[in-house]
């Protein structure tokens, strides 16, 4: 049995759904081509909106090898912005500027 390196390449698991993952890199590519910022919820959101295969999950998994299929840059989603709302904005004029 063969490992590593020694392994050949395509023996693991098939995508479920070929066409739609052929779409979703399109779309992928025209968002990018517009200098728009892809994250990995929209990327899950429109896999889905695209999918024929009824049992298909946007897992963290299916995205991770999705990203490696097609070498993307995927920004991944941040719990916490920074955005304040404007009551807890720090004000600038309270510091000193000795």
């Amino acid at each position: 049995m063969k490992v590593g390196c020694e392994r050949k390449k395509g023996g693991g698991r098939k995508t479920k759904d070929p066409e739609m993952e052929k779409d979703l890199y399109k779309w992928y590519l025209a968002n990018k081509k517009e200098d728009r910022q892809i994250t990995a919820r929209m990327v899950k959101e429109r896999a889905i909106e695209l999918t024929t295969c009824p049992d298909f999950i946007a897992s963290k998994g299916w995205l991770d090898k999705f990203k490696i299929r097609y070498n993307l840059d995927i920004a991944k989603e941040t719990s916490s912005l920074n955005i304040y709302p404007k009551s807890l904005k720090p004000k600038t004029e309270d510091i000193d500027s000795d």
